[in-house]
């Protein structure tokens, strides 16, 4: 490191002993000091390949400085420095799967208030704003469970078993609806509109997952 401070105090100029100056704190461990280096030798020209703004941008990762590293890497990426492309992608992924993750986290919280206003309105007996609150929990998420669940149980307890039987159908197009609850409910439907092979095939996919209903019904409705 000294060798290379006496040659850069010749020739404060030389970008390659910045260069190095900088790529050495970095092995350090000293990185304010190592970018102050590799900016120092960015500001001349000579260095084309990419490598030096592909270290500035990772010292400033390990300081978690995401705007700056991210400007470098862009830098480096545009000069054809393969690394960079690489590491680039995999950065702007995981921000993406972040990102989405956060977002579908606040839509699970929302989803869940607006669903428990519902049910609360529901033994309230204010049946229409029970639904509407059904209603905007799915549109939020279209693939919401529980949303579609609770629309499709609404239209059960008021004798529209067809729309119910929608609803719950589109509930069990995604997992998470383990406990047999909703496929008994649909055979509840089923057997409403005289569909005795719908209402058994549920009844007994609804006793496969231990649902303490499903076998009393079986035998009265399937026997």
């Amino acid at each position: 490191m000294q060798s290379y401070e006496k040659a850069l105090n010749i020739d404060h100029k030389n970008v390659y002993i910045s260069q190095n100056i900088g790529f050495n704190y970095l092995k350090q461990g000293q990185i304010e000091k190592a970018i102050k280096a590799l900016v120092e030798a960015l500001n001349y020209p000579g260095l084309d390949d990419g490598k030096t703004e592909f270290y500035l941008a990772i010292c400033y990762l390990k300081l978690n400085d995401k705007v700056n590293a991210l400007k470098y890497f862009s830098l480096s990426k545009n000069k054809n420095y393969s690394e960079a492309k690489q590491l680039l992608t995999q950065i702007q992924n995981t921000n993406i799967v972040d990102e989405q993750a956060i977002k579908k986290r606040k839509n699970d919280l929302l989803i869940a208030d607006i669903l428990t206003e519902g049910q609360k309105f529901e033994e309230q007996k204010k049946l229409d704003k029970a639904l509407k609150s059904f209603q905007k929990a799915l549109k939020i998420d279209p693939k919401s469970i529980y949303a579609a669940q609770n629309i499709g149980f609404y239209y059960l307890k008021n004798g529209q078993s067809k729309k119910a039987i929608n609803y719950l159908l589109n509930a069990l197009k995604y997992p998470g609806l383990n406990d047999g609850k909703t496929e008994y409910f649909l055979a509840i439907c089923y057997l409403q509109d005289n569909d005795n092979s719908n209402t058994c095939k549920y009844l007994n996919i609804s006793e496969t997952k231990n649902y303490p209903e499903a076998s009393k019904m079986i035998e009265r409705v399937c026997k």
